[in-house]
């Protein structure tokens, strides 16, 4: 289920928390029909840095559908970054996470509704490490800290180990990294390739939290004066990614 949740609502659930005085903000927005104006916000694919997304869900994504996600990204140069992801929360969720590990990293997309915000646990490995769990030779849980396997293990749907879980993908994806003059603060960009060839970028900043309703007004003017639209989230992103990629399995 998509969750909303209004400025001062999040700055509410937020407020208090040490942990969390910063986050990543986000604005999503297919490039269909768009091409020729990603490059006014700084985006060029043929400079930009090549990225492989694997996913670890079940055939039928049910991890998916519970609103997790267990990601890996092998990045140029044989580093890795993983993710372990809770989707769509609701304000409720936020405010009883928070005060856990400072690993915890609340990201929100900016949407014309309000903000669509997600809870992560980011770790890191090696390209080599995650080509062997996609290859079957290690398990899913050597890629991951012991921080994400114990975020995994107390959110996941009963019967869904780490161990069960299939790898799907890859995913390409292009990425930009710039300071942007206008808005005095460094952007980054990802063009996100579907496996149905349909491209999605998703732009992104790091805020405070008194920033956040302003930089994302700022973002939306951005995309504005290129002649661009933000019309989504990452949770709409993820889940067209996975259901192509379940599909294939079939």
């Amino acid at each position: 289920m998509r969750v909303t949740i209004s400025g001062d609502d999040l700055a509410q659930v937020m407020g208090g928390s040490a942990v969390a005085r910063r986050i990543e903000l986000k604005v999503t927005f297919p490039v269909a029909g768009q091409c020729a104006n990603i490059e006014g916000i700084g985006h060029d694919p043929l400079e930009a840095q090549p990225r492989h997304a694997l996913y670890f869900d079940t055939p039928d994504l049910a991890l998916n559908r519970a609103g997790l996600v267990v990601r890996a990204l092998r990045i140029q140069g044989g580093r890795a970054e993983t993710v372990v992801k809770l989707l769509s929360v609701a304000p409720s969720v936020i405010e009883a996470q928070l005060s856990g590990s400072d690993a915890l990293v609340v990201e929100a997309d900016s949407t014309p509704e309000g903000f669509v915000c997600a809870i992560s646990v980011k770790g890191r490995c090696s390209g080599r490490d995650v080509q062997d769990v996609a290859a079957g030779a290690a398990p899913l849980r050597t890629l991951l800290s012991p921080e994400q396997c114990a975020y995994y293990d107390a959110r996941a749907p009963a019967g869904i180990t780490l161990e069960s879980l299939t790898t799907l993908g890859p995913v390409l994806l292009f990425r930009t990294k710039r300071r942007s003059k206008v808005l005095d603060r460094r952007l980054v960009v990802e063009e996100w390739l579907h496996p149905d060839g349909a491209h999605v970028l998703e732009l992104s900043t790091k805020c405070t939290l008194d920033e956040c309703s302003q930089v994302s007004a700022q973002l939306r003017a951005l995309l504005a004066s290129h002649g661009l639209t933000a019309s989504s989230d990452q949770a709409t992103r993820t889940n067209a990614e996975l259901d192509l990629l379940s599909a294939a399995l079939r």
